[in-house]
C-alpha cells in the first residue's frame, strides 16, 4: 500500500491532540466530541477516525469500531497502532480470518511491537494454528526484556495457548506453554493453577501439587486451586492421614469458615422416622464413574420413606444425565446458581439430608454447604476421605475402610455401612463377553493397571519391575496418556533391568474399548498409596483379579475393601515383598487364572457391592441414623 498524504490544518491538529489527552485521562465523551469536531472540518483525518474507532471498540460497538479502523488505516496505511486496533475489533466480533490478516500486516510493520504479536497469537490460536501462534509468542517473549510492562500480557497470551494444547491433549507442550507464563508473570495464581492440570495429565504428581501450593500462597482466596491441591495430595506418597486432613481443614478455614454467618435455623419438622427429603448434590450426573453408584442409589430409594431430590450442575448433559433424572423424584439443574443462590434453592426445598458427591473434586460446591442449608449433611461418592470442611456433618465408611476400633482422622463422623462403601452396576457392560486368560495362548502372562496415571508414583513403578524380575518374561500393560509419561516409565523400568520390549501402553480409551483391553491382561497390579477403586471393579467384572496392597491412607484400603467383599484376602499384601510374591504365585498357574476368569464375574454380582437394595437399605439406615441424631439434638462436628 502506497501512503496517503493527510492533509491537516494546525488547528485540526491541535484538537485530535486535545482529544487524545481528554482520552487518556479517562475522559471518552470529551475525546469523543472533539474528534467529531475535527471530521466536521477533515473527514480525512486519520487520527479522529484512529481514536473515534478505539473508543468505539473500548465501549464495545464493534461493528462501528471496525468501519471508523478501516477508513484510519486506509487514509494512513504504515500505521502498526492502526491495524493492530483493527485486528483487535475484528477478533472481538469474531472475524478471525480477517482479524489476523491485519494484526500480520501490524507485525510486519512493527515486528517488536509485543501487543501486535501477542494479538496475532491469540487469533492464530483460536484458529487452532498453534504452532504459528507459539513462533509469535517467542518473538513477543523476546520483546519483554525492553518492555517488561508487557509480560503479564505475554503470559497470558502463553497461557491461552496451553488451553488449546490441553484440549488437543498435548500435554507436555501445554505444560511447556504454562512453564513459561508462570516465568514471564510469576505473580499470577492463576497460571499456575493452569499448570497442575498438563502435570496430573503427565503423572507428575509433584509438579502438579507444588504448581497448586504456589498458586494458594499467591493467591489464599482461590478456592478451586486449594480444592485441586486437597484432591491431588491423595495421591502422593508423602502425605499420611494427618496431612490430608490438615489441607482440607486450611480449606475449611480459608473458605468455608467465612461463609458461616450465612447459616440460619432449620425449621424443620424434627419427627424421627417421618418420610426425608435427600438431596443430592453433583456436577457428574453423566458418563463418569459417579454413575455406577449414583443410578442404582436412586433407583432403589424406598419412596415411601425417602425422596430423591438431585441438584446437577452437568455442563454437558448426556444419556445418563437422562437416566438418572427420570430415576429422581425432584430435578434441578443448578449449573447457573452460584454456590450462595444454591444454598437458597436447598433451603426452600426443605431439604432434610444433603449429600455432597463431589468432595474436593473439579465443580465442588462446597461454599454450598458451608453456608448449611440442609440441617444433616454429608459426603459419599466422590472418593473415600475427608473433606475437613466446617459444616460436612458425616462422612460414610464401611468396616473393612474404617476398621472401627482404629478409625483415621477425619473432621466429619463416620456413619459405617454393613458391608461396602461401593454400589457397582456396570450398566449396560452385562453383554462383555468373558475370555480365556491371554498368558493361555501368548506364551507369557501379561500383568496390567489401567488406573489413572496420576497414581502410578516411582514407588508403584519400583513394585512393577520386582515383580517382572521376579516373572521372567511377563509384560506388563499400562495406561499411559502421553508419549512424555510413557518415556518416564520406561526410563524408570529400564533402570531396574526391565526390557521395554515387554512393556506396551495404551492411552485413555471408550469405555467398550477400555474393557476390552482387560481381555489383554491375565492379572492387574493395584497402584499405592491410591488404589484403583472403579478401575479395580472393572477388572473384576472382566474377570481378571487384583493384586494389591494396603496403604496408610484410606484411599489405599479401597482394595483391601473389594478384595474382603469378593473373599479374595489371598489377594490382599501389606508390604512390597508379600506384594510380588502373591502376584508370582498367580502366574504361575494359569489353570487358576482360567477358574478365576470364569468365576469373578460371578463372585461380583453376588457380593454386597451389586446387591444395590441391600445397599441402599444400609444408606437408608445411615441417613435415618443421621436424622435422628439431628432429632435429639447431638451436637454436629
Amino acid at each position: 500500500m502506497g501512503r496517503l498524504k493527510v492533509r491537516r490544518g494546525k488547528g485540526t491538529l491541535a484538537t485530535v491532540e486535545r482529544a487524545k489527552s481528554s482520552y487518556r485521562a479517562g475522559d471518552a465523551e470529551g475525546a469523543r466530541s472533539l474528534c467529531e469536531q475535527v471530521l466536521l472540518r477533515n473527514d480525512d483525518d486519520s487520527g479522529a477516525h484512529a481514536l473515534l474507532g478505539t473508543l468505539d471498540l473500548e465501549a464495545g460497538r464493534l461493528s462501528e469500531a471496525v468501519e471508523r479502523l478501516k477508513r484510519s488505516v486506509a487514509l494512513e496505511p504504515t500505521n502498526a497502532r492502526y491495524f493492530l486496533n483493527l485486528g483487535v475489533a475484528q477478533a472481538r466480533l469474531g472475524d478471525l480470518v480477517q482479524a489476523a490478516g491485519h494484526l500480520a500486516y501490524a507485525v510486519r510493520l512493527a515486528p517488536q511491537m509485543t501487543e501486535a504479536l501477542v494479538n496475532l497469537a491469540v487469533v492464530l490460536v483460536d484458529q487452532d494454528k498453534l504452532k504459528g501462534a507459539l513462533v509469535c509468542l517467542d518473538h513477543a517473549a523476546a520483546t519483554v526484556a525492553k518492555s517488561p510492562d508487557a509480560a503479564a500480557s505475554v503470559a497470558t497470551a502463553f497461557a491461552h495457548a496451553a488451553s488449546a494444547q490441553t484440549k488437543q491433549e498435548q500435554f507436555a507442550e501445554a505444560a511447556q506453554s504454562l512453564k513459561w507464563a508462570t516465568e514471564l508473570d510469576r505473580s499470577s495464581a492463576a497460571h499456575h493453577h493452569q499448570l497442575a492440570h498438563p502435570l496430573r495429565m503427565l503423572g507428575d504428581l509433584e509438579g502438579a501439587l507444588g504448581a497448586l501450593e504456589r498458586a494458594v500462597a499467591l493467591d489464599p482466596g482461590l478456592s478451586d486451586a486449594h480444592s485441586s491441591l486437597v484432591y491431588y495430595a491423595a495421591f502422593s506418597p508423602t502425605r499420611d492421614a494427618d496431612a490430608l486432613l490438615q489441607e482440607g481443614v486450611r480449606w475449611s478455614e480459608a473458605h468455608a469458615k467465612p461463609l458461616a454467618g450465612r447459616r440460619r435455623p432449620h425449621p424443620h419438622d424434627r419427627a424421627p422416622d417421618r418420610r426425608l427429603r435427600v438431596g443430592y448434590v453433583s456436577p457428574d450426573f453423566r458418563s463418569h464413574v459417579t454413575r455406577f453408584a449414583a443410578l442404582p442409589a436412586f433407583r432403589e430409594h424406598d419412596r415411601s420413606s425417602f425422596e430423591v431430590v438431585a441438584y446437577s450442575s452437568v455442563s454437558f448433559p448426556d444419556d445418563w444425565t437422562q437416566r438418572l433424572e427420570a430415576l429422581a423424584d425432584a430435578w434441578h439443574d443448578v449449573t447457573e446458581l452460584s454456590d450462595g443462590e444454591l444454598a437458597e434453592r436447598i433451603r426452600a426445598d426443605q431439604i432434610d439430608v444433603l449429600v455432597d458427591a463431589t468432595m474436593h473434586m473439579t465443580g465442588n460446591r462446597l461454599k454450598t454447604f458451608a453456608e448449611r442449608p440442609a440441617p444433616v449433611q454429608l459426603s459419599w461418592l466422590a472418593y473415600p476421605g475427608t473433606t475437613g470442611v466446617d459444616g460436612i456433618d458425616y462422612r460414610l465408611t464401611d468396616p473393612h475402610l474404617d476398621p472401627p476400633g482404629a478409625p483415621l482422622p477425619y473432621s466429619e463422623r463416620s456413619l459405617w455401612l454393613p458391608d461396602t462403601w461401593w454400589c457397582y452396576d456396570p450398566q449396560g457392560d452385562d453383554d462383555e463377553p468373558l475370555t480365556q486368560p491371554p498368558g493361555l495362548s501368548a506364551g507369557h502372562v501379561t500383568f496390567g493397571c489401567l488406573n489413572n496415571f496420576l497414581k502410578i508414583n516411582d514407588g508403584v513403578l519400583e513394585l512393577f519391575a520386582q515383580v517382572l524380575t521376579a516373572v521372567p518374561g511377563a509384560h506388563l500393560l499400562l495406561l499411559a496418556p502421553s508419549a512424555w509419561a510413557r518415556t518416564r516409565v520406561l526410563e524408570k523400568l529400564e533402570g531396574a533391568g526391565v526390557a521395554k520390549e515387554r512393556v506396551e501402553f495404551v492411552s485413555l480409551q471408550w469405555r467398550p474399548d477400555y474393557l476390552a483391553t482387560y481381555r489383554r491382561i491375565d492379572v492387574v497390579l493395584d497402584s499405592f498409596p491410591y488404589n484403583g477403586h472403579n478401575a479395580a471393579l472393572d477388572a473384576y467384572w472382566m474377570g481378571v483379579p487384583v493384586v494389591t496392597m494396603v496403604g496408610g491412607t484410606i484411599v489405599g484400603r479401597a482394595g483391601l475393601c473389594l478384595a474382603k467383599n469378593l473373599g479374595l484376602d489371598e489377594h490382599v499384601a501389606t508390604d512390597a515383598a508379600q506384594f510380588t510374591s502373591i502376584a508370582a504365585k498367580l502366574a504361575s498357574d494359569l489353570p487358576h487364572l482360567a477358574a478365576l476368569r470364569r468365576e469373578l464375574r460371578g463372585r461380583l454380582e453376588r457380593s454386597a457391592m451389586m446387591d444395590a437394595p441391600r445397599f441402599v437399605r444400609g444408606l437408608e439406615g445411615a441417613y435415618r441414623e443421621a436424622w435422628q441424631r439431628f432429632c435429639a439434638g447431638e451436637a454436629t462436628p
